[in-house]
């Protein structure tokens, strides 16, 4: 494994990587509610990438996951009981599709979890769209609390209920 912060000369790969993620999600019991073009989208990807959130795994020259940690949440997160609110933000964790069940997610949120302690963060926070079960289950074994389940506004996605977790750092 060997994560790292994406550089713009990463973008072509990066948007090949999301963009045949979503299509090969689609096709599965438990779609992300990605949508080409409009999330992650170029001008979010890139965005990231210049100020330094997306971090990617690259093994034998191959993204094989990526995300990105920041402290942006979602304006639906205000309804929720959080036990702390100095936090980071994990988004658009995906692993590619044929290394799937393989530990890589939990490797990526590892790395996050590190990456806040480093950033002297109090907790991570994210969400999980409530009829994709994978996701869901890493969160809890990685030790993350589920706190509420909530409709959420996203582009592509529009009012969907979501899972929001949390994982104090402390």
């Amino acid at each position: 494994m060997m994560i790292k912060v994406a550089q713009l000369t990463d973008l072509p790969a990066l948007m090949t990587f999301y963009n045949d993620l979503i299509v090969a999600m689609a096709q599965t019991a438990f779609p992300s509610g990605w949508q080409k073009g409009v999330y992650p989208d170029e001008n979010y990807v890139r965005t990231a990438i210049v100020h330094g959130e997306l971090f990617v795994n690259w093994q034998d020259d191959q993204i094989v996951s990526a995300m990105v940690l920041n402290s942006a949440a979602n304006d639906g997160y205000a309804q929720a009981a959080w036990a702390v609110a100095d936090t980071g933000e994990i988004h658009t964790l995906g692993v590619s599709p044929a290394l799937q069940g393989r530990g890589i997610a939990q490797q990526m949120v590892n790395f996050a979890i590190a990456y806040g302690r480093k950033m002297h963060k109090q907790a991570i926070h994210l969400d999980a769209l409530a009829t994709n079960l994978p996701p869901q289950k890493l969160y809890l074994k990685c030790g993350f609390n589920y706190i509420a389940t909530l409709p959420l506004f996203y582009t592509d996605t529009g009012w969907t209920d979501f899972l929001l977790y949390e994982l104090v750092l402390g």
